[in-house]
Formats: structure tokens, C-alpha cells, sequence
């Protein structure tokens, strides 16, 4: 399918909680890239009038910049249902049939149990999930396990759009962020930037916190405080002089990590057989 020049040349899929925004603002940062200064922006790709707030997106890019666009939620594929037939939607063929095949897609994971965890401390902190309810208790429209669920979700894409013209790279937040950058620059066929960039600067900080062997205990400083409602029964420690509340138990994490280990060793045969193997990823199954 020809695609329109004013359309996105590249995508970033996601994953959620792996990165994406900081490649989103490293990217923004190259004169010969435009990325939309806003983020996560879905598009239903099903409606050609969509198109036109797509191409809008777009329009303040200049004849030699690469346009691009990123969503986090774009990996997570099959989910949701299609209003007139009531079947799962799959975003991997809407996106096909709207842009092609050919478009290239930028994809960084993390250990996707950590991926999980992260996920839960996003919602709560942003009040749409109590935290009174426990990771595996959540509700599935939240994607919090199912989301790094990466073979399956890598899998699907791969259904329709060919290897070489995805790349799967590790999070920020485990490999060194300049070699993620410049392979990222690498598979867009883009030359490295004569001015100096900003690549190592956190974006968007979660809620502190710290794994104990017990679970993941979070610090209830002042801006925790704002964001969200603690029960009177959440267990509280003290941590470098600082309150903290467990969250997450042990036994959680260790439930969560069994529920996704199947899908692990599926993704990381992906990786093997196409190309996009990465040191960061053999940590994954390390005790």
C-alpha cells in the first residue's frame, strides 16, 4: 500500500513502562526527526476520517524531518471489542491497513515482571487503580499483566508485518542509554546528531520505592500523599527514616513471575530467531 508521505514514517508501539517516553524525547531532539510534542495520543486506525487528525499531528514537520509517532499502548495488541461485529479488535491489522507494512516500528522492553509492577504503581499513583487492590487483582482492562506479555503481543505484529522492519531493544532503565539511542538512529537510517543531546535524563518518575524480601515497599512522602489513599491496614516500615507501605507482596511477585514464564521464554525465542537478542534480556530469567 502507498503511504502518503504526510503519514507517520515510524511508530513507537511501546512497550508501556519501558522507556518510551524517554526515546519520545530524545527523538524530539534531532532536527532531522518530528515526533508530536504530545504522546500516547490512539488513533483509531479502523476510520479514515481519523486520518486527517493523524496527518494534523504532523503538520508542523519540514520537508526533510522523518515524521514519526508513539503510543505506548500500540503494542498491546487484541484488545477491546469492535462495536459492529463484537470481535476482539486487533490494532496490529488496523494499523497495517491504513499504513502499510513497510512503516518501521521501534519496540523497548524490560523484565516484564518489573514492566508489571511499574504498570500497578502507574494507575495508582494516577488514582485509577486503588491501591487497596492487589497487582493480580486488578482489573484486566488496565493491562497490567497482559501488557508484558511480550511474546504473544510480538507474535501478533509479526503476523502481519515482516522482521526487518521491526526493532526490539532494551529499556533505558537497563541498558546504556546511548547505545539504545544510536541503534534506534541506526535502524531509521538517520545520522548521528552534530549537536549535543540530552539522552540520559528520567522522564516521567514513578513513586519511589524499594524491593524488600518481602515485596516492593513504596515511600510515602508528601507528593505520594496527593496522589492517592492509604487503608489504615496497609503495612507501613520505616526505610531510611522514611515511612514506607508494601504494596506488593512477595508471594504476588512470585505469582506474577510464574503467570509470565511461558510467554518469556517465547519472547526471548523471538528475539533469538530474528535478530534483536540483547545481553539485558538474559537477566530476565536469572533467580
Amino acid at each position: 500500500m502507498h503511504r502518503a508521505y504526510s503519514l507517520p514514517q515510524f511508530l513507537i508501539i511501546g512497550a508501556q513502562k519501558c522507556g518510551t517516553s524517554w526515546l519520545h524525547a530524545c527523538l524530539r531532539q534531532h532536527p532531522q526527526v518530528y515526533l508530536p510534542a504530545d504522546k500516547d495520543q490512539e488513533i483509531d486506525f479502523r476510520q479514515r476520517s481519523q486520518l486527517a487528525k493523524l496527518q494534523q499531528r504532523l503538520s508542523g514537520r519540514s520537508p526533510e524531518q522523518l515524521p514519526g509517532d508513539a503510543c505506548a499502548a500500540w503494542f498491546w495488541t487484541q484488545r477491546g471489542s469492535d462495536p459492529s461485529t463484537g470481535q476482539p479488535r486487533n490494532i496490529v491489522d488496523d494499523i497495517a491497513d491504513v499504513l502499510g507494512t513497510d512503516i518501521r516500528l521501534i519496540l523497548l522492553v524490560r523484565n516484564p515482571v518489573q514492566r508489571a509492577i511499574s504498570g500497578y504503581l502507574h494507575h495508582v499513583r494516577h488514582r485509577s487503580l486503588d491501591p487497596n487492590i492487589g497487582i493480580l487483582d486488578a482489573s484486566p482492562s488496565l493491562g497490567i499483566t497482559d501488557l508484558s506479555r511480550y511474546g504473544l503481543h510480538l507474535h501478533n505484529w509479526l503476523q502481519r508485518f515482516p522482521a526487518d522492519s521491526l526493532t526490539v531493544l532494551p529499556a533505558p532503565s537497563e541498558a546504556a542509554t546511548d547505545g539504545i539511542f544510536n541503534a534506534v538512529l541506526t535502524f531509521l537510517q538517520l545520522p548521528a546528531c552534530d549537536q549535543k543531546l540530552n539522552i540520559d535524563e528520567q522522564v516521567m518518575p514513578g513513586l519511589c520505592n524499594v524491593m524488600q524480601a518481602d515485596g516492593l515497599w513504596v515511600r510515602l512522602d508528601e507528593a505520594c500523599f496527593q496522589h492517592v489513599r492509604w487503608e489504615p491496614s496497609v503495612p507501613i516500615r520505616e526505610l531510611a527514616h522514611q515511612p514506607h507501605v508494601r504494596l506488593i507482596s512477595s508471594e504476588e511477585i512470585k505469582a506474577l513471575t510464574e503467570s509470565l514464564s511461558k510467554d518469556t521464554r517465547w519472547f526471548l525465542k523471538q528475539t533469538c530467531e530474528h535478530g534483536w537478542w540483547h545481553d539485558a534480556f538474559a537477566l530476565w530469567t536469572q533467580p
